[in-house]
């Protein structure tokens, strides 16, 4: 896991409006990798200390959020198909962004939950999934647990060998945790950018 220290996002693609309590919410697409504040790889964990996890939360960007969902893995990246430690999506093995692993959810169809220790503004990563037609689908949250929106992608499978596609989205309203839905759905090089802090309010001495 990586830790950035960039506040600037350019922001690209499609936007949904949303109710929210009265107002609109935006959630658009970032079309375009971002740094973020902070990056998790999964390189700091093994094919042992994670495998076959069911909804056992997984300490994510150095403890600013946590990953929970069935059958849970870190996979290895390999060519050979079936070879140990490696995810399949279909006749390819997923390949990492960056590093060497990735995690990736198991089954058929289930859902995964990403929560933050602190609302965010921004997240996106690299995806893959055993389909090119059932798409993944990600619901969006604020810290209260209001809905903010769902947005549906579908993996194209760049490349035809297992590459991973880029998501990501940014919100006008502070997100608090992200499901997502799936087939046999695998991530890596996920990005998220904190929400600034108030300013703190300056005391001035009139003497």
């Amino acid at each position: 896991m990586k830790t950035n220290h960039y506040s600037g996002i350019f922001y690209a693609g499609c936007s949904l409006l949303l109710a929210s309590s009265g107002t609109f919410a935006q959630l658009s697409t970032v079309s375009a990798e971002f740094s973020g504040s902070a990056i998790e790889t999964f390189e700091e964990y093994s094919r042992a200390q994670v495998s076959d996890w069911n909804y056992v939360p997984l300490s994510i960007f150095s403890g600013l959020a946590t990953i929970s969902g069935p059958h849970a893995y870190i996979w290895l990246n390999g060519t050979q198909l079936g070879y140990p430690g490696t995810f399949g999506l279909g006749p390819y093995n997923a390949r990492a962004h960056d590093g060497n692993q990735g995690y990736g959810n198991s089954i058929s169809y289930g859902t995964t939950t990403v929560t933050f220790a602190a609302p965010i503004g921004a997240f996106g990563g690299y995806w893959g999934c055993a389909s090119t037609t059932t798409p993944i689908v990600f619901t969006f949250y604020a810290p209260s647990g209001t809905l903010i929106g769902t947005q549906s992608v579908v993996y194209s499978a760049p490349n035809q060998d297992g590459t991973l596609q880029w998501f990501g989205w940014n919100s006008s309203v502070p997100i608090g945790r992200i499901d997502y839905s799936g087939t046999w759905v695998v991530n890596d090089s996920l990005r998220l950018q904190a929400v600034p802090e108030p300013a703190s309010p300056v005391l001035v001495s009139t003497g």
